[in-house]
Protein backbone atom coordinates (compact mmCIF):
# COMPACT_ATOMS: atom_id res chain seq x y z
CA UNK A 1 0.00 0.00 0.00
CA UNK A 2 1.11 3.65 -0.87
CA UNK A 3 -0.86 6.23 1.40
CA UNK A 4 -1.40 10.10 1.79
CA UNK A 5 -2.55 12.48 4.22
CA UNK A 6 -5.33 14.62 2.88
CA UNK A 7 -5.24 17.84 4.72
CA UNK A 8 -8.48 19.02 2.75
CA UNK A 9 -10.53 15.55 4.38
CA UNK A 10 -8.24 15.19 7.41
CA UNK A 11 -8.78 11.65 6.34
CA UNK A 12 -4.99 9.39 5.05
CA UNK A 13 -6.38 7.67 1.96
CA UNK A 14 -4.42 5.02 0.36
CA UNK A 15 -4.30 2.46 -2.21
CA UNK A 16 -2.39 -1.48 -3.38
CA UNK A 17 -3.22 -0.55 -6.91
CA UNK A 18 -5.70 -3.67 -6.94
CA UNK A 19 -8.69 -2.42 -5.97
CA UNK A 20 -10.30 1.08 -5.00
CA UNK A 21 -8.68 4.80 -3.43
CA UNK A 22 -9.40 4.07 0.69
CA UNK A 23 -10.29 6.66 2.58
CA UNK A 24 -9.23 6.13 6.47
CA UNK A 25 -11.19 8.41 8.81
CA UNK A 26 -9.32 7.81 12.03
CA UNK A 27 -12.18 5.22 12.95
CA UNK A 28 -13.37 3.60 9.92
CA UNK A 29 -12.13 2.44 6.11
CA UNK A 30 -14.24 3.07 3.17
CA UNK A 31 -13.93 3.48 -0.35
CA UNK A 32 -13.12 6.82 -1.46
CA UNK A 33 -15.96 8.02 -3.62
CA UNK A 34 -16.29 11.05 -6.42
CA UNK A 35 -18.52 14.03 -5.75
CA UNK A 36 -20.65 14.77 -9.05
CA UNK A 37 -23.48 16.08 -6.86
CA UNK A 38 -23.18 18.60 -4.42
CA UNK A 39 -23.30 22.59 -5.74
CA UNK A 40 -19.66 22.87 -5.11
CA UNK A 41 -19.23 19.62 -7.72
CA UNK A 42 -21.79 21.46 -10.46
CA UNK A 43 -20.06 24.71 -9.95
CA UNK A 44 -16.80 23.17 -10.40
CA UNK A 45 -18.28 21.58 -13.51
CA UNK A 46 -19.31 25.23 -14.60
CA UNK A 47 -15.80 26.76 -14.29
CA UNK A 48 -14.64 23.61 -16.51
CA UNK A 49 -16.96 23.98 -19.31
CA UNK A 50 -16.01 27.49 -19.30
CA UNK A 51 -12.44 27.45 -18.99
CA UNK A 52 -13.18 24.88 -21.96
CA UNK A 53 -14.34 27.49 -23.98
CA UNK A 54 -17.38 25.17 -25.02
CA UNK A 55 -20.60 26.36 -25.65
CA UNK A 56 -23.14 26.06 -22.34
CA UNK A 57 -25.66 23.94 -23.10
CA UNK A 58 -27.48 21.64 -20.92
CA UNK A 59 -25.76 18.50 -21.57
CA UNK A 60 -22.73 19.86 -20.85
CA UNK A 61 -23.51 21.63 -17.31
CA UNK A 62 -23.79 18.84 -15.85
CA UNK A 63 -21.29 17.48 -13.29
CA UNK A 64 -21.27 13.56 -14.45
CA UNK A 65 -20.17 14.77 -17.79
CA UNK A 66 -17.02 17.26 -16.07
CA UNK A 67 -16.23 15.05 -13.55
CA UNK A 68 -15.14 11.28 -13.14
CA UNK A 69 -18.18 9.26 -11.10
CA UNK A 70 -15.50 7.32 -9.23
CA UNK A 71 -11.70 7.99 -8.59
CA UNK A 72 -8.92 6.92 -10.50
CA UNK A 73 -7.52 3.20 -9.60
CA UNK A 74 -3.79 3.59 -9.10
CA UNK A 75 -0.43 1.93 -7.40
CA UNK A 76 1.14 5.13 -6.57
CA UNK A 77 -0.49 7.76 -4.63
CA UNK A 78 0.88 11.10 -3.13
CA UNK A 79 0.13 15.19 -2.69
CA UNK A 80 1.37 17.75 -4.74
CA UNK A 81 0.25 21.36 -4.59
CA UNK A 82 -2.71 20.50 -2.78
CA UNK A 83 -3.72 18.04 -5.37
CA UNK A 84 -4.01 13.94 -4.54
CA UNK A 85 -1.90 12.44 -7.45
CA UNK A 86 -2.63 8.66 -8.43
CA UNK A 87 -0.20 7.18 -10.49
CA UNK A 88 -1.26 3.62 -12.82
CA UNK A 89 1.45 1.87 -13.32
CA UNK A 90 -0.60 -0.59 -16.01
CA UNK A 91 -1.49 2.44 -17.97
CA UNK A 92 1.24 5.11 -17.41
CA UNK A 93 -0.91 7.59 -16.76
CA UNK A 94 -1.28 9.76 -13.68
CA UNK A 95 -5.06 11.33 -12.70
CA UNK A 96 -5.18 14.64 -9.91
CA UNK A 97 -8.04 16.05 -8.33
CA UNK A 98 -9.61 19.25 -7.70
CA UNK A 99 -7.24 21.43 -5.83
CA UNK A 100 -7.43 20.57 -2.14
CA UNK A 101 -10.53 18.38 -2.39
CA UNK A 102 -9.57 14.59 -2.97
CA UNK A 103 -13.36 14.25 -4.32
CA UNK A 104 -13.36 16.03 -7.55
CA UNK A 105 -11.92 14.44 -10.38
CA UNK A 106 -11.87 16.40 -13.46
CA UNK A 107 -11.86 14.72 -17.05
CA UNK A 108 -8.96 16.44 -17.97
CA UNK A 109 -6.82 16.44 -15.23
CA UNK A 110 -4.59 13.20 -16.49
CA UNK A 111 -1.36 13.00 -18.50
CA UNK A 112 0.59 10.02 -19.55
CA UNK A 113 4.30 9.38 -19.15
CA UNK A 114 5.70 8.02 -21.76
CA UNK A 115 9.07 5.98 -20.94
CA UNK A 116 11.36 5.76 -24.20
CA UNK A 117 11.76 1.96 -23.31
CA UNK A 118 8.04 1.65 -22.89
CA UNK A 119 9.13 0.73 -18.65
CA UNK A 120 5.73 1.23 -16.26
CA UNK A 121 5.68 3.85 -13.55
CA UNK A 122 7.72 2.83 -10.08
CA UNK A 123 6.59 5.25 -8.59
CA UNK A 124 6.71 9.23 -7.84
CA UNK A 125 7.13 11.75 -4.93
CA UNK A 126 7.68 15.28 -4.80
CA UNK A 127 10.86 16.90 -5.05
CA UNK A 128 10.77 20.87 -4.16
CA UNK A 129 8.27 22.28 -6.53
CA UNK A 130 8.23 19.47 -8.85
CA UNK A 131 6.71 16.31 -9.37
CA UNK A 132 9.15 13.74 -10.14
CA UNK A 133 7.31 10.08 -11.70
CA UNK A 134 9.98 7.75 -12.61
CA UNK A 135 10.50 4.03 -13.84
CA UNK A 136 13.11 1.99 -13.92
CA UNK A 137 15.20 3.46 -16.36
CA UNK A 138 13.86 7.27 -16.72
CA UNK A 139 12.74 10.33 -14.44
CA UNK A 140 10.40 12.42 -15.61
CA UNK A 141 9.85 16.49 -13.56
CA UNK A 142 6.42 17.11 -13.57
CA UNK A 143 5.39 21.06 -12.63
CA UNK A 144 4.41 23.66 -11.29
CA UNK A 145 1.04 23.89 -13.09
CA UNK A 146 0.04 25.67 -15.97
CA UNK A 147 -1.86 28.72 -15.91
CA UNK A 148 -4.90 26.44 -17.09
CA UNK A 149 -4.60 23.77 -14.04
CA UNK A 150 -2.30 21.20 -16.20
CA UNK A 151 0.59 19.20 -15.69
CA UNK A 152 3.22 17.86 -18.60
CA UNK A 153 5.54 15.22 -18.14
CA UNK A 154 9.59 16.21 -19.34
CA UNK A 155 11.79 13.52 -19.38
CA UNK A 156 15.11 14.86 -16.70
CA UNK A 157 17.34 11.34 -17.22
CA UNK A 158 17.74 8.80 -19.89
CA UNK A 159 18.65 5.31 -19.04
CA UNK A 160 18.72 5.87 -15.14
CA UNK A 161 15.84 5.90 -13.49
CA UNK A 162 14.78 4.06 -9.58
CA UNK A 163 13.39 0.89 -9.53
CA UNK A 164 10.64 0.97 -6.82
CA UNK A 165 8.80 3.36 -5.42
CA UNK A 166 9.48 2.58 -1.82
CA UNK A 167 13.67 2.27 -2.03
CA UNK A 168 13.65 6.28 -2.80
CA UNK A 169 13.93 8.64 0.10
CA UNK A 170 14.44 12.08 -0.17
CA UNK A 171 17.58 13.72 1.96
CA UNK A 172 18.99 16.74 2.48
CA UNK A 173 22.64 16.73 1.57
CA UNK A 174 25.48 20.24 1.29
CA UNK A 175 22.13 22.22 1.93
CA UNK A 176 19.68 20.66 -1.32
CA UNK A 177 17.39 17.98 -1.24
CA UNK A 178 18.07 15.15 -3.25
CA UNK A 179 16.77 11.72 -3.98
CA UNK A 180 18.21 8.51 -3.41
CA UNK A 181 17.57 5.10 -4.77
CA UNK A 182 17.62 1.99 -5.92
CA UNK A 183 18.46 1.11 -10.01
CA UNK A 184 19.13 -1.72 -11.63
CA UNK A 185 22.89 -1.15 -11.21
CA UNK A 186 23.03 0.64 -8.05
CA UNK A 187 22.03 3.51 -5.99
CA UNK A 188 21.49 6.95 -7.75
CA UNK A 189 21.30 10.41 -6.21
CA UNK A 190 18.65 12.79 -8.23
Amino acid sequence: YTGVQSIASRTLIFTNGQGPLLEYDGSRTRELYADTESWFAEKIAGEIVTKLQEEETEFTLHAANQLHTSPPKGAYICDYMGHLMVADADSNEIAYSWVMNPYLWPLGNRFGVRDSFNNKITGMTTLGDKLIVFTATQLFECGPFSPDGKLAARPSSHGIGFVSHWSVQRISMSGQSLLMGAATDGVYAY
